[in-house]
């Protein structure tokens, strides 16, 4: 590996010494990382305990102090510190990628290696990611540490047994990144997502503990949308998530977290969605979120729980409030709780009663392209769904397709403008 591209694939934290040129730098850099790596047993390096991460940091620190005397640099205290950090990011922190990340970089939702050694990135608000020109492609063993820095402090791990990406060769790994900040409906607003008229129209409904179900594809910022949504949720109620990964930012007091997780490598110890739906409903919850309504199971027990006095705030994976509808039904009758369709679809127009669908519009912005709300009663077998607001392309503006309440003569439930408790 050039020495060039060492000091791409580190925290870019120049240290100002005339007596240290970067070519010096990376030189030394490479130096102390092979010294120390050459202490320590692979496996000590790719998983460290809290012992020895103590232990590597002390000798990176001490060959980066026996470096400079040997080589009379004249470093200052800062600048061995400084480099010391650097090591310590390749060794133990998150090597290549640390580059891309906060404090380095604030302006992107993705990271994505693929399998051929390229980088990708996805700038916020893009829907499309760039390649880094020049990026020399990390060593696969090194891919395989940073993963499971990222993977270890969360209790998942990665393996040839159990591989995130499955297939021989190089190995290809995705991170998305989340906003940190709380997403407040000023940002949405200002960001274009939805206009304001839509924002009173959901706060509205939830803070009347009205069921939203949040629609979109890969990308689309159902998350985003989700976190910005609970800061309407009243500051008394009691909120239980269930999620793969944490993602929500919720801005709710009364909060509890949920994080499913994976068997271990004997198959055993593992937590699923279904397993913490059941929980939540035992933890006196008025609000069940659902990150993601994937599995069967979960989704007709979400539904259920949701005809059962719990509001709910859940996305999915679907690319208008029709398909909501029919992916819902579908995953039911996976669950083999449902015999028939209708069935199904009565229990959804029961629990869900609003439908926000998000979209890539065609200038490549996130937004929210439909509000439906869903009618209580099937029509000719079907789920009633009735546009509130939708987005028209062609002038980017949004139309209010009917007042909220429009449905009450469809024998719909009351609209948005007369929801209660009750």
């Amino acid at each position: 590996m050039s020495n060039q591209a060492l000091l791409n694939r580190v925290r870019p934290e120049r240290l100002q010494a005339p007596s240290l040129t970067e070519e010096a730098q990376a030189t030394l850099i490479e130096s102390v990382r092979a010294a120390v790596t050459a202490e320590f047993r692979p496996e000590e390096i790719l998983d460290p305990g809290v012992a020895v991460r103590a232990r590597i940091r002390e000798r990176i620190l001490a060959h980066v102090a026996g470096l400079s005397e040997r080589q009379a640099l004249r470093l200052s205290t800062a600048q061995e510190d400084g480099l010391a950090r650097q090591v310590e990011h390749l060794l133990l922190g998150f090597g290549f990628l640390e580059a891309y990340l906060p404090p380095a970089r604030d302006d992107l939702t993705e990271i994505a290696l693929s399998p051929s050694g390229a980088l990708y990135l996805k700038r916020k608000g893009e829907a499309r990611f760039e390649r880094v020109a020049g990026f020399e492609p990390p060593p696969p063993a090194e891919v395989q540490r940073v993963m499971h820095a990222i993977l270890g402090p969360l209790g998942r791990r990665v393996s040839e047994a159990e591989p995130i990406v499955s297939g021989a060769g190089y190995p290809a790994l995705n991170v998305r990144l989340f906003e940190e900040a709380p997403i407040t409906p000023e940002r949405l607003l200002a960001w274009g997502a939805l206009d304001s008229a839509m924002v009173e129209f959901l706060a509205q409904a939830v803070r009347a503990r009205r069921s939203l179900l949040i629609a979109g594809g890969t990308g689309t910022g159902k998350t985003t949308l989700l976190n910005m949504v609970s800061d309407f949720v009243p500051r008394d109620d009691r909120v239980v998530s269930i999620e793969d990964t944490c993602e929500l930012r919720l801005n709710v007091p009364h909060w509890v977290p949920l994080e499913t997780r994976p068997p271990s490598i004997e198959g055993r110890y593992a937590i699923t969605a279904l397993d913490l739906v059941n929980a939540a409903l035992r933890m006196t919850p008025d609000w069940i979120i659902v990150g993601e309504v994937r599995a069967g199971d979960v989704a007709a027990a979400l539904l259920q729980t949701q005809i059962s006095g719990h509001a709910g705030l859940s996305t999915i994976h679907a690319r208008s409030p029709w398909e909501t509808v029919q992916t819902l039904t579908l995953r039911c009758l996976q669950s083999g709780q449902f015999p028939k369709v209708e069935a199904i679809k009565v229990l959804i127009a029961l629990a869900v009663d609003v439908v926000v669908q998000l979209e890539w519009d065609p200038a490549g912005v996130r937004r929210v392209t439909r509000i439906a709300e869903v009618g209580r009663q099937l029509r000719g077998g079907e789920v009633q769904l009735s546009d509130v607001f939708r987005f028209d392309p062609s002038s980017m503006t949004w139309q209010q397709a009917c007042a909220p309440d429009c449905r009450r003569q469809a024998g719909g439930r009351p609209g948005v403008a007369e929801f209660s408790r009750g």
